[in-house]
């Protein structure tokens, strides 16, 4: 089974419908603190859930069972998203879950400018430490973000970006590239039980 977490989202609901549309949605549970806005995924096939970051035995539950779990990081202010985070690790192992994919950053370190790279250099971390068998997607912003970003305030996406990838343009996505296989291919990072991490 596969559980995903985030499929309200842009991100999420792209997945979900990929993968009703190659005949897995059986086999594929959602969650989402509201599944009421995902009944249109439920329609497609795909079994929805309750589930919160900051309720551990909601994030059990859903675990509970899957072969493969996809964690989209959820959105919100630092303070917030670490504990969370970590809640839905500990969730994962406590649900023996199989291998667990989570949706990272480029250059998740402390030291990044970015401001939201300490949320990623943490999880990737405590996800090692716990031995967890984990995939890491490290992609970058998404493109729609910085075309958004663009239309408030003159610059590039590659200046509005510079603090992700130093002295260099940075690469762009869009959600749409990153939930097809192909796609998301060339931002996997395996990182397999108590392996050794680097960038």
């Amino acid at each position: 089974m596969i559980v995903m977490t985030g499929a309200n989202g842009r991100l999420g609901r792209l997945v979900a419908k990929m993968l009703a549309k190659r005949g897995a949605a059986s086999q594929v549970t959602l969650t989402s603190r509201d599944p009421g806005k995902i009944s249109e995924l439920a329609a497609l096939g795909c079994r929805t859930v309750r589930a919160d970051f900051s309720d551990f035995e909601s994030m059990r539950a859903a675990f509970t069972g899957a072969t493969t779990a996809l964690m989209i990081s959820m959105p919100g202010p630092i303070e917030e998203r670490i504990p969370r985070h970590r809640n839905a690790f500990d969730a994962a192992q406590a649900a023996k879950v199989g291998r667990l994919i989570y949706t990272s950053r480029v250059n998740p370190t402390y030291e990044s400018l970015y401001p939201f790279a300490e949320i990623h250099a943490f999880s990737e971390n405590y996800l090692k430490v716990i031995g967890l068998t984990t995939t890491i997607v490290r992609n970058n912003e998404y493109i729609e973000n910085v075309v958004k970003r663009c239309s408030l305030r003159k610059g590039t996406p590659a200046r509005h970006m510079s603090s992700t990838a130093p002295r260099r343009s940075a690469d762009l996505i869009s959600p749409d590239s990153l939930a097809r296989p192909q796609g998301a291919r060339r931002w996997l990072l395996p990182l397999p039980a108590k392996s050794s991490l680097s960038s």
